[in-house]
Parts: C-alpha cells; sequence; structure tokens
C-alpha cells in the first residue's frame, strides 16, 4: 500500500472490501462498512484448532500480525474453462462487429463519376444531400471505439488539474473503383489543446522514403514475396499511461451520467501522445514475434529464421512485410493478428500513395502517384491546362522582390494571400516521391512559404502541369543486376554560386541508383560554405556524396 506501512499482508481479502489504495490506511481498505469489518475480523478470529482462516490463506494463533500466505482458490481447470470462455465471447464480439461493419459499408457507398463534396464537419455533413452516408461512416467508427473499448461507461466531469480536450469529425471519400465513393469518417481529438510536461517526450518515428525505396528495390531484385498489411484503427489498440478527459463528441450523447466529458482509456487520434504509445506497444510486439530493430532506421524491422530473412518495413500503422519464404509472410500475418485487428492487402498494390506496378519477369517495381496528380489537377482546376514540358525554367525563379508589400501594395498582398500557396506546395512535395526531378524547382518555391507573390503561384502551378503530363512514367526499381559494380552507383553535381537566395553559395545535388534501375535517393540542397571555385564546389558536392 501507499502510505503507512500495514501490518499484515492479506492476498484474498474477501468478497467484502474493494480495494482503492489510499494513504494513511489501515489493514481494511475501500468502501467497506463497519458491520462489514466487524464481520470480517469474527471471520478472521482463531478456531479450536488454533488456526485462523482468512480465504485460503492460513495463520498461526496468537500472532494475528503474521504475514499470511495464500494458495490460489482456482483450480487450472476452472482457470482454461475461463480463458476459453473468454476467447470464446472475444470472438463473438468480432464477428458482430464484422457483420455490423460489413452492414454499414453498404450504406456509407454512393455512385458519382466525381468525388461528391467533402463536408467540413457534423453540423454539415448532416445538413448535406449524403447525410445517411455520412451517418453510417460515423456510426461504424463509434462502433469500433465501443469494440476496442476506448471510452468509460459514463458521462463524468473532469477532475481539478485534468484538461477537457474537444473532438472534431475528419471526414473524407475513400474510392473503391467503379465510380464508387465510401464515405469515411474520423473522430479526432484536438491534441493543441492538451498540456504536456515541459520535459515529456511525445516523439514517435515515421519511415524514410530511402528505406522504402531500397527495400522495394531489392524485392525486385531478387524476386522476393511482398505482403501490404494494414492495422485497423492501430492507435485504438494502444493504452494510455494516463487516462484524458474527452468532451462528449457529437453523436455519443447515449452514454448515461450528467458530466460533460468521457475518460480516454486508449490512444485516440488526435493526442499528442497518441502515435508514441502506439509505437512503443508495436515496437514491444515485434520484439516478442523475434525481430530485430535496425540500427540505421527505427521503422525497419529485422527477422532471421533458418537462414531466411523477413524485413518488416513500418509507416505509422501501415506495413510492408518481405520475404523469399511465403511461409514466413503467412506466419507473421498470423502471429500480428493475435495482438491487433488486421487486415491482409495481399501483394502491394498502393502504399503510401505510391502506386506498384510490379513485373516479376523482368524483376522490376514501377512506383507512381497518378490518382494523387489527378486529384491535384481536379483541385486546383488544372484539367483544361496544357501539360508542361519541364518543371521550371532555369534562372527564372520568382524572388523576394516579387512578393507584394503590404503597405506599398495592399490589394496585391491580399490577393497573394488568398492562393493556396502552401496547400499546393506541401501537396507537390509528397508526390516528388515517386518524380524526384521537381526537387529542386521545389526547392526554391519552398523558401516563400510565409510571403508569397502571384509569380510564385505560378510557378507551382506549371510543376503541377508538368507532372499531369508525365504522370504515367514514375520511377523504375529493380531489374537484374548482371554486373556486381552496378550494384550501387553515385552521381554528384555543384553549380558554383548559383543559389538565389544566399549569395555566394553553391546548390548540390546527389542522386544514388541501385543496378539498372531509377534512382533510391535525390538530395538537392544549398551549401553548407561558401566555395571560391567550381573546383571547390565539387568537392563539396563529393563529400555530401560520400
Amino acid at each position: 500500500f501507499r502510505g503507512r506501512k500495514a501490518k499484515t499482508t492479506l492476498v484474498d481479502p474477501g468478497p467484502f472490501v474493494k480495494w482503492r489504495a489510499k494513504p494513511h490506511v489501515g489493514l481494511m481498505v475501500g468502501s467497506a462498512t463497519r458491520s462489514e469489518q466487524r464481520k470480517e475480523d469474527r471471520r478472521r478470529r482463531p478456531t479450536k484448532s488454533g488456526r485462523t482462516t482468512v480465504g485460503s490463506a492460513l495463520t498461526t494463533r496468537g500472532d494475528s500480525r503474521a504475514n499470511v500466505e495464500t494458495q490460489p482458490v482456482k483450480s487450472k481447470h476452472k482457470e482454461t474453462l475461463g480463458a476459453i470462455t473468454a476467447i470464446q465471447a472475444r470472438l463473438e464480439r468480432q464477428r458482430k462487429f464484422a457483420a455490423a461493419k460489413e452492414a454499414r459499408a453498404k450504406v456509407a457507398t454512393v455512385k458519382s463519376k466525381t468525388r461528391p463534396p467533402v463536408p467540413k464537419g457534423y453540423k454539415q455533413a448532416m445538413a448535406g444531400n449524403h447525410s445517411v452516408q455520412w451517418s453510417a461512416a460515423m456510426g461504424g467508427e463509434g462502433d469500433n471505439m465501443r469494440f476496442n473499448e476506448v471510452f468509460g461507461t459514463e458521462k463524468v466531469y473532469a477532475p481539478r488539474g485534468f484538461d477537457s480536450i474537444p473532438t472534431s469529425w475528419v471526414l473524407s471519400w475513400k474510392t473503391l473503383g467503379d465510380d464508387l465513393w465510401m464515405a469515411k469518417a474520423r473522430l479526432v481529438a484536438a491534441g493543441n489543446r492538451e498540456r504536456l510536461q515541459a520535459d515529456e517526450m511525445n516523439y514517435a518515428p515515421v519511415g524514410r522514403t530511402l528505406t522504402n525505396r531500397i527495400l522495394l528495390a531489392l524485392t525486385a531484385s531478387l524476386d522476393w514475396n511482398a505482403v501490404q498489411v494494414d492495422v485497423v484503427s492501430a492507435f485504438l489498440h494502444a493504452t494510455l499511461d494516463e487516462p484524458a478527459y474527452i468532451l462528449v463528441p457529437p453523436g455519443f450523447d447515449d452514454y448515461p451520467g450528467r458530466g460533460n466529458c468521457l475518460i480516454a482509456y486508449k490512444a485516440i487520434y488526435g493526442l499528442r501522445r497518441s502515435p508514441m504509445v502506439f509505437n512503443k506497444k508495436l515496437h514491444t510486439d515485434l520484439l516478442d514475434i523475434g525481430f530485430v530493430r535496425s540500427a540505421v532506421d527505427d521503422c525497419l524491422y529485422i527477422k532471421r529464421e533458418a537462414g531466411v530473412l523477413t524485413v518488416a518495413f513500418v509507416h505509422s500503422d501501415d506495413f510492408l512485410v518481405v520475404s523469399s519464404d511465403q511461409r514466413l509472410l503467412d506466419g507473421f500475418y498470423t502471429d500480428l493478428s493475435q495482438r491487433y485487428s488486421v487486415k491482409n492487402m495481399g501483394e502491394p498494390k498502393l502504399y503510401l500513395g505510391l502506386e506498384i506496378t510490379r513485373d516479376r519477369e523482368k524483376r522490376t517495381i514501377r512506383l507512381r502517384m497518378q490518382k494523387k496528380i489527378k486529384e491535384i489537377a481536379d483541385d486546383f482546376d488544372l484539367g483544361s491546362m496544357k501539360p508542361a514540358k519541364t518543371p521550371g525554367s532555369a534562372g527564372s525563379f520568382p524572388t523576394l522582390e516579387d512578393v507584394p508589400c503590404k503597405d506599398d501594395d495592399p490589394i496585391g498582398y491580399k490577393e497573394a494571400r488568398a492562393l493556396p500557396y502552401r496547400s499546393l506546395l506541401g501537396r507537390l512535395r509528397w508526390v516528388s516521391a515517386a518524380y524526384p526531378e521537381i526537387l529542386s524547382t521545389l526547392r526554391e518555391l519552398g523558401r516563400f512559404q510565409q510571403s508569397w507573390g502571384k509569380k510564385h503561384f505560378k510557378a507551382l502551378i506549371r510543376v503541377a502541369r508538368y507532372l499531369k503530363g508525365v504522370a504515367k512514367f514514375g520511377i523504375l526499381l529493380g531489374g537484374v543486376i548482371d554486373e556486381p559494380a552496378r550494384l550501387l552507383s553515385v552521381f554528384c553535381d555543384a553549380s558554383f554560386g548559383s543559389d538565389q537566395t544566399s549569395p555566394g553559395k553553391s546548390v548540390l545535388g546527389v542522386a544514388i541508383f541501385h543496378g539498372r534501375g531509377g534512382p533510391l535517393e535525390v538530395s538537392c540542397k544549398a551549401s553548407a560554405m561558401v566555395c571560391i571555385s567550381s573546383s571547390e564546389a565539387e568537392m563539396v558536392a563529393l563529400s555530401e556524396a560520400a
């Protein structure tokens, strides 16, 4: 116990005592009444045989303060029967949950040639034309949270010292092909309202793009088997170290109680601690399965069994697992499904937005992002524009002088701030994972994220027009390696004193290739030092490549 040290230790206190550790408490802890206390004292009085019975524990007469050792009450048969009953109950819950999820998915589906509009919140979704679909999607998310026991059983008030964290619904449409769209809804907490201690860490690693490309290139060249595994509602499987108090979300009014909050015991999406808590649980489970974390990338796990490697790449809750033996992949899925609700996606086709096309005869993998590019073209009205031949023209990038001043040109400043510059820039940066040739242009335009003008936005539109014309190409990885000398090739170059925003500095470029395939890594950045000659700039680029 916390507080005063108890003189007697009880393992089986009997049915009258509810154990709640509090400071300055004696032997009987909890909410037992005085009559129950007297009954418990009589039950522990010594018998004629000189012994006192407490549950299944025995002590010698005359020494009521002696330590009491107990034996388990339930037999092994009863424990086994209880475990089997619990497993059967969970399987029955899973069956009912899956049936309800399938029924709601049918209701949440709509047919449309273009993506339907996405509402901004709960009220707008319930008042729109697709309120039935959004209601079914939100109901499915609520069923999922009840199945994983995310919240407590009743409404409460947040105690003093705890924040009441609001939530919001994040809505989207998921394409199913054949002009079918399914409404998706996720309840997200406002993590910016969560107060953390100054020394409290909430870091969770994410996979590197370089590691993903290397793994796909080796899979193609060595003809390994690959499988994609998705953890359904991943964060909800992890338990918070300290419960959070969530304001009752819209649609969760059926909980009893008079409070305005629900106690969240699981790591719901949006909390600052949720990614770290889930990553810790996932790391522990992968270690139990037999994997070892890589020293280079925290999201890469390796397992060696009978001389055969199984490599798992984890990006948040998306798994890419490769191995030369299909039985090891099936065993990994079985081990993971015992700990999480997982979905076997089969051969990877769409991973982290990358459209993967594999040719096992030629041992190649091609990465594209045609769907993402089409979404950008639709969202920014680029359908009628012609594709550009290059992402940008060298030496004609907009500069700081092209940014309108708020005092001198207030109308131009207001019009420029209304342009979705940062939104388009971020989406193009994500697409550059399959089209690295646009990195040089994005590096120049990324310097104006705080202040930009119309010329800067037109330069971004040109990059999007270029992607519209080259969307079907992407990166080709792998290939048969017939020469050991071509296993890894590194190229570097430097443009002396060409950095526009930092006079005197050079622009360095590095590209790493595997075999006869496309680039694994492309880097384009300004040099850290001022070079006085083109030869020195080339040497700096060579050191960066090494």
